[in-house]
């Protein structure tokens, strides 16, 4: 069974009238996959619960950081990348969000 993840960058969209969030427009996203990410998946609580099967997971600062050093040991092709989409969202106060289908 294939395993697809993507790692985005979700900025919050507030409410013109009381400015609460209203939403979330996406504005980077990265597509990753293959079995070696279970484990990762696995170690942040998104597998095997099936409430998050295709569903998005807003990942804490320290979830995200633990993304970037996994990818850099089992992703390297990808670190670079994952790491700016990261630090960007991270800079610009935007949700980091994992989400898979298996």
């Amino acid at each position: 069974m294939s395993l697809d993840v993507r790692i985005k960058s979700m900025e919050p969209v507030l409410c013109p009238h009381c400015g609460k969030v209203a939403g979330y427009e996406e504005k980077d996203k990265i597509s990753v996959g293959g079995k070696n990410w279970y484990s990762f998946l696995e170690e942040i609580g998104y597998y095997p619960e099936e409430k998050w099967y295709c569903k998005n997971m807003s990942l804490t600062q320290e979830q995200a950081k633990k993304l970037v050093e996994y990818a850099k040991e089992y992703a390297p092709y990808i670190a670079p990348e994952i790491k700016t989409l990261v630090s960007e969202a991270i800079f610009d106060g935007n949700d980091v969000v994992i989400n898979a289908d298996w």
